[in-house]
């Protein structure tokens, strides 16, 4: 189910080069239009530290206020995956982990997570899943399967 770890070490090193060339982009200056902000965004929510999930939702907040509305679902992912970078719990429901990591990783979650703090009428307009489908994304993972899309505008 997963990468080896010579793999996982590869992608890991790539996306290391990606987030220093972000870096030094913002560095020089601000980034061509939203949807550079958004691919931004993107790059640094697969960074390593809490800094990195921080700046990911900034830069997806950049590229919502200058328009880009398919901004919204990194909008959140970026937000739910500082918070618990942080030890405090997402609100949206957008990351989902394992209790049991490994090859063969068993017991899906996303905690910590406030389910309460959000309604599904403001995950939507985030692109996230209602609660309900969040609950079944666990189940298709536990079951072994695939986890259907978790953005919800697709």
């Amino acid at each position: 189910m997963g990468m080896p770890d010579a793999q996982w070490q590869k992608v890991r090193a790539r996306d290391a080069e990606r987030r220093r060339i972000v870096r030094q982009l913002l560095a020089a200056g601000p980034l061509e239009n939203a949807t550079a902000y958004k691919q931004a965004a993107f790059i640094l929510q697969h960074g390593d530290k809490p800094g990195d999930y921080l700046l990911a939702h900034v830069l997806a907040s950049t590229a919502l206020a200058q328009g880009d509305p398919s901004a919204r679902y990194i909008a959140a992912a970026t937000l739910d995956r500082y918070l618990q970078s942080v030890h405090q719990p997402q609100i949206y429901g957008t990351q989902y982990d394992w209790k049991h990591p490994g090859p063969q990783p068993k017991d899906p979650t996303q905690a910590p997570y406030n389910s309460g703090l959000v309604s599904d009428s403001l995950r939507a307009d985030f692109c996230v899943v209602s609660l309900r489908q969040q609950l079944e994304n666990i189940r298709a993972l536990d079951a072994g399967k695939d986890m259907p899309w978790p953005d919800g505008c697709r």
